[in-house]
């Protein structure tokens, strides 16, 4: 008997006599399937370079721009609701790894400075692992140094002293660096973000005592 002609297949032999053409799979990938084994070759390279904290240009300069619209909104908010509000920087460590970050707080009647109830909504952010930062206020002569993450104790605590991260009360109640009072006005300040691995990409967000923000080279002022 002769076989049956079979393109781009297979024979299989059934029950000894008869003969069957099944499909042969091509060989090789398809496009969809290229696609997806570059998106994960992707996603992998980005998880690498979080992981070993590389930070890239376009990242420091979204860091900054983000930080500078948060910040030109915090003040905006402080004029319109009449109240005095400030920005605290602070590292702490993620997964251990250090990782910069800032908080907006409030100041209340006593004039402490607290955090803000959960109605405002995020008031807390962190930087990207790899993004460093410099800080320069114009009321001070010297580089500020950021200090580790300080616990806010609640007003009607016994104590309104401070635990920093070693256990020991700090005597001073925590003040923010840069206050946006409800007049407009701001701590002058100049922000500088890098990228810690290579020192090259560096982005400076100013602000001036008239509550105008400004970031980059050009010191264009940003969109609110």
């Amino acid at each position: 008997m002769t076989a049956p002609h079979c393109d781009a297949h297979r024979w299989e032999s059934v029950g000894g006599s008869n003969i069957r053409c099944l499909p042969v799979r091509d060989r090789g990938f398809s496009l969809i399937e290229l696609l997806a084994v570059l998106l994960i070759i992707g996603l992998s390279i980005s998880l690498v370079s979080v992981n070993l904290g590389t930070s890239s240009p376009q990242q420091v300069r979204t860091e900054a721009k983000q930080f500078a619209n948060n910040t030109a909104l915090l003040a905006e908010e402080a004029v319109l609701a009449n109240q005095q509000w400030g920005v605290d920087f602070f590292r702490e460590y993620v997964d251990g790894v250090e990782r910069f970050g800032y908080r907006w707080l409030i100041r209340n009647d006593d004039w402490l400075w607290l955090e803000p109830n959960d109605s405002v909504g995020e008031t807390e952010f962190l930087f990207s692992v790899g993004v460093g930062l410099r800080l320069e206020l114009e009321s001070v002569d010297r580089e500020q140094i950021i200090e580790a993450k300080q616990k806010i104790v609640d007003p009607a605590a016994t104590s309104l002293d401070i635990i920093n991260d070693r256990g020991i009360v700090d005597k001073e109640r925590l003040e923010p660096e840069l206050w946006l009072l409800s007049s407009g006005e701001m701590t002058v300040f100049s922000l500088l973000l890098f990228d810690q691995e290579s020192g090259e990409t560096r982005v400076e967000i100013v602000g001036d005592e008239l509550g105008r923000i400004t970031i980059g080279a050009q010191g264009a002022e940003i969109d609110e």
